[in-house]
């Protein structure tokens, strides 16, 4: 006679099935497996037998065996459920009872939550340059006044970051730096194009209606000169980021020539079929975190929406020549660098019969 299992056991070996794959996982003895899946009311073959309908709650109902706790009737349970409350018994069984200067790793803070001691606290901090004027005119005159009274200047803020992101004083600098040169070369350029829109107008801004023409001209070109060089710095981006796609495909194909003997064109042709995937995902990327510089529009855009076009573009321009034209070029140089080969082969063969 053939027995049909009834959905309720049927649901009980897959909950029984959850906890054994989940027991398996952890570091335990055999006796104490054989102690978390036993329960009397069942057979051994179908494991653990629990209310709930999922599996879910099967393994909920193992964390709390293994923590050695049931909650109580009415009883508030832990924060995080049997999850947190199993977290000291599995950390204990995979690794022992670890600690740091003579404290336990594994604290409970107040409100029972778990917490692993693995580093010390993050001192977070900013690290953006310092605000600009009237941030930096305070600052010099407080530290002049203080130099006029013999006492020390307060000292920068990344000075005092210890512990902090900037803990070597080396980002709010750099920041500084860079953003100094990009206001040196607007003021230059600036006052390049206002000298010589002073030769344009008639008299040479003598005149005040001049003199105020020259002023708003100043303004509005810096505001364009600050857009323009901005942009300017995506060319920079592109230097470090276009070559590194034709420098894989290059190495590689250089790499099947030298050590696997290939001839040029099947070099070439492995190196694309093994480095496309790489390359397309770094570009598509880069591309995909670029389109919203270029398209949103909002307040301060305007400088950062060269930079945005400039790469964005010479992303997409880079990975079509790198895939359609540097194959070509590469072949021509293979085949030269065969040819040349050849021939320095052919001319030490006959130096040697001589």
């Amino acid at each position: 006679m053939e027995l049909h299992l009834t959905p309720r056991l049927k649901q009980r070996q897959a909950q029984a099935a959850a906890c054994e794959r989940y027991v398996d996982r952890l570091p335990v003895s055999s006796e104490l497996r054989s102690e978390l899946l036993a329960d009397p009311s069942m057979p051994a073959s179908t494991g653990i037998a629990i209310d709930p309908r999922d599996a879910q709650a099967a393994i909920e109902q193992l964390q709390s065996r293994l923590s050695a706790r049931e909650p109580a009737k009415g009883e508030t349970p832990e924060p995080g459920g049997s999850t947190y409350g199993s977290v000291g018994r599995r950390f204990s069984l995979a690794y022992g009872n670890p600690q740091v200067a003579g404290e336990p790793l594994l604290k409970r803070r107040p409100d029972g939550t778990v917490h692993v001691d693995t580093g010390p606290e993050p001192q977070r901090s900013s690290m953006v340059p310092r605000q600009w004027p009237p941030h930096i005119v305070t600052g010099w005159v407080r530290n002049t006044w203080r130099r006029m009274l013999g006492r020390p200047p307060v000292p920068e803020t990344w000075d005092t970051l210890h512990d902090g992101p900037d803990a070597e004083g080396k980002w709010h600098p750099a920041g500084s730096h860079r953003r100094w040169f990009l206001l040196g070369l607007v003021v230059a350029q600036t006052t390049l194009a206002t000298y010589f829109m002073t030769k344009v107008l008639p008299y040479h801004g003598a005149d005040l209606l001049e003199i105020a023409i020259l002023v708003l001209f100043a303004v509005l070109f810096s505001w364009v000169s600050a857009g323009f060089w901005t942009a300017m710095m995506g060319f920079l981006v592109l230097v470090g980021t276009v070559v590194n796609n034709p420098i894989l495909i290059v190495e590689q194909a250089a790499v099947n020539r030298r050590a696997h003997g290939m001839s040029g064109t099947e070099a070439i042709a492995d190196a694309l079929q093994s480095r496309l995937h790489p390359i397309l995902i770094t570009t598509v990327t880069t591309i995909a975190g670029l389109i919203p510089m270029v398209a949103v529009s909002s307040a301060g855009t305007e400088l950062y929406r060269g930079l945005g076009l400039v790469v964005l573009c010479g992303l997409l321009i880079s990975s079509l020549v790198t895939v359609t034209v540097l194959p070509v070029v590469l072949s021509l140089v293979f085949r030269l660098s065969d040819r040349l080969g050849a021939r320095t082969h052919d001319r030490r063969g006959a130096e040697a019969g001589d």
